[in-house]
């Protein structure tokens, strides 16, 4: 028996071995590393570039997401990117990490200096070194995109003021001011007076701002000033976005960790119409009434499909599923009317178990639009001919618009459909018959 054990275990360890030599290790990449030579700075510079899933095999240009310190927040940023187009929050963009601090030549020193004594250097290398070594190597659209944290926000926004058409969006994290050549106080004024002048002149000026700082943080002198000039300057083209991430929310939002937090709501603010859905819930419905209500929503599908090529601008039917819960939550029959007759079938079509099988009919009872409740429950009856509670609700219709026979016989049929399916509402559906045949009797 000891033997035959040995011989068993010897077995084993012989296959668990075997199982290890099978494993097969690879690189896992992230996209490629470039080491390029700027013609600008007259030194070296690294590109770390990921494209995305359908770029081989697709011939369309893609948008460009430019990452400064790319080196912290590229690998975060394509996974993003890899997350967010393939649930429909953003297109696929290509994302470009700008290597930005050069450790060997003293981190603190260059990083500080090209973003702020040699900022106009330094844009100048990012416009034609970085951006047409991009263009020029890879399929990319016009759209460009940029996110920087604590000074690389200082120079982003003096890009913005200096190169207002370079990009279209700016996702700024802890925005802090250089503090060279003459201090943190010099820099902010740079910033402050320069946008001013900006949105002065440029009344029709089209770019995207997102700008996020942390309760943790000390240093708000600088957004709070410039959230105040936005708030009084700003045109109706320049769309800007400001959030506050609070410190104490379970996540910890320090000095750092709020640039993942601008890279992600940076992208899905900027991108907020490409999800299929358009968004609203009960306290934005005063704003949906009094923009146009469909009417807007037609418009806004319309832009939609405009700004992103798509060849479809019809309305989502979790858009048009939304709009009319919302109709009958507020209670307003004009709303639901209108939907109803427009878009009949779609709604009809997508009614199912988890959405409310009756609450649209039950919604016509409520207004006493009986023969529009009965054609809404008999469409149910052949859609689920097997469950007994669109049969029931049938009958209520009839009952309700006087046609008591054809009450009893939806009521019978419902009664049938609960016993065969054990349904728990068999005694109550039981009621409802026995209360239609007491009144033929009274007739």
């Amino acid at each position: 028996m000891t033997k035959i054990f040995i011989v068993f275990i010897g077995v084993l360890l012989i296959g668990v071995f075997n199982s290890y030599s099978q494993v097969h290790e690879s690189v896992n990449v992230f996209g490629v590393k470039i080491i390029n030579h700027s013609k600008v700075l007259d030194q070296d510079y690294e590109l770390q570039i990921n494209l995305p899933k359908s770029y081989d095999s697709s011939n369309k240009k893609y948008p460009v997401l430019y990452l400064l310190d790319g080196e912290k927040w590229y690998l975060y940023s394509v996974s993003l990117q890899k997350i967010f187009s393939e649930d429909g929050v953003t297109p696929e963009f290509i994302v470009v990490s700008l290597t930005t601090a050069w450790v060997e030549e003293g981190y603190d020193k260059q990083r500080t200096e090209f973003f702020g004594i040699d900022s106009k250097l330094f844009m100048n290398h990012l416009e034609k070194d970085v951006i047409g070594f991009v263009d020029k190597k890879y399929r990319t659209s016009s759209e460009r995109l940029i996110s920087g944290w604590q000074w690389a926000g200082s120079f982003m926004m003096e890009t913005l003021i200096h190169k207002p058409k370079l990009f279209d969006a700016y996702f700024i994290a802890n925005l802090i001011p250089t503090n060279v050549p003459r201090g943190r106080e010099k820099s902010e004024v740079k910033i402050l007076r320069g946008m001013d002048s900006l949105l002065t002149k440029n009344k029709n000026i089209k770019s995207f701002l997102y700008l996020n700082t942390s309760t943790y943080e000390t240093r708000f002198g600088t957004t709070d000033k410039l959230i105040k000039l936005l708030k009084e300057k700003t045109p109706n083209s320049f769309k800007w976005v400001y959030d506050i991430v609070d410190y104490d929310s379970g996540f910890f939002f320090d000095h750092r960790d709020t640039s993942f937090e601008a890279i992600s709501q940076g992208l899905r603010s900027y991108y907020f119409d490409y999800p299929p859905r358009f968004k609203f819930d009960q306290d934005k419905y005063d704003f949906y009434k009094k923009a146009g209500g469909m009417n807007y929503v037609k418009d806004y599908y319309k832009k939609r499909a405009e700004r992103y090529g798509f060849t479809n601008n019809e309305v989502s039917i979790r858009t048009i599923n939304r709009s009319i819960e919302m109709a009958m939550l507020t209670n307003n029959y004009a709303q639901f009317k209108l939907l109803m007759s427009t878009y009949k079938n779609e709604i009809l079509d997508a009614l199912n178990l988890r959405s409310g099988l009756t609450k649209h009919g039950n919604f016509y009872l409520k207004h006493n639009q009986l023969n529009k409740a009965i054609e809404v429950f008999k469409f149910l009856t052949n859609k689920y001919s097997n469950k007994a509670l669109v049969f029931n609700s049938l009958g209520k219709a009839y009952q309700a618009n006087g046609d008591i026979e054809q009450a009893a016989l939806a009521y019978q049929q419902a009664i049938e459909l609960a016993v065969k399916n054990s349904n728990e509402k068999l005694e109550q559906y039981k009621t409802d018959l026995q209360k239609t045949k007491t009144h033929i009797k009274k007739l």
